[in-house]
């Protein structure tokens, strides 16, 4: 008999991050799993992605970000921007790319808020294996947001083509990052403690 190894084909890593902004003095923090934000703020969220080892052995490549939020974020189309390296690095051309979402009725998966789809990722000559492809953009915290400790849970996962020889994609776990909001009741008083309108 004959004994075959199996080829398993090098997975791209994945991370979702968001930054949390101090109200009192304005600083931005780095890129974290959690923050705390006010309704009607704007949010900034960071996806990332690694191009694998074997990209070379492949005619094309599949790579789409896939994102879902609940119903206390919306999603900002318009502050998409993709790179090549970290959120620093020079900007992927919308070309290149499409930004599928529900209303435009181009979701791959009905599930999702948005997509960020790359059909054939080897049309971009500067992207090689183990590139970085980074992806910021911005979600509004709206009046349907969880308050308290649940918070508002958005998820993000990578799908990639897993396959050189032939259509087989992959896709990496979820990953999460959540936004907290509060609710503060202040009661008001005058001088001698009694409570005021």
């Amino acid at each position: 008999f004959h004994i075959s190894s199996l080829f398993i084909p090098p997975n791209p890593e994945f991370e979702k991050k968001l930054k949390d902004t101090n109200d009192s003095t304005g600083d931005v923090s780095g890129w974290q799993d959690s923050a705390d934000y006010d309704i009607g703020d704007y949010i900034p969220f960071r996806l990332q992605g690694t191009v694998p080892e074997d990209y070379d052995s492949y005619k094309t490549y599949y790579y789409a970000f896939h994102d879902k939020e609940e119903a206390g974020l919306t999603f900002d189309p318009s502050s998409v921007e993709v790179h090549l390296g970290d959120e620093n690095g020079a900007i992927i051309s919308d070309n290149y790319y499409k930004v599928a979402t529900k209303t435009s009725g181009t979701l791959s998966d009905t599930e999702c808020t948005f997509e960020i789809v790359f059909d054939d990722l080897k049309n971009i000559p500067s992207v090689t294996a183990n590139s970085i492809i980074t992806v910021t953009y911005k979600s509004q915290l709206n009046g349907n947001a969880v308050l308290g400790e649940h918070g508002n849970v958005n998820k993000a996962q990578l799908e990639y083509s897993n396959n050189p020889r032939g259509d087989g994609k992959g896709e990496t776990p979820w990953d999460n990052v959540i936004v907290f909001t509060y609710k503060v009741v202040v009661n008001k008083i005058d001088q001698a403690g009694d409570p005021l309108e």
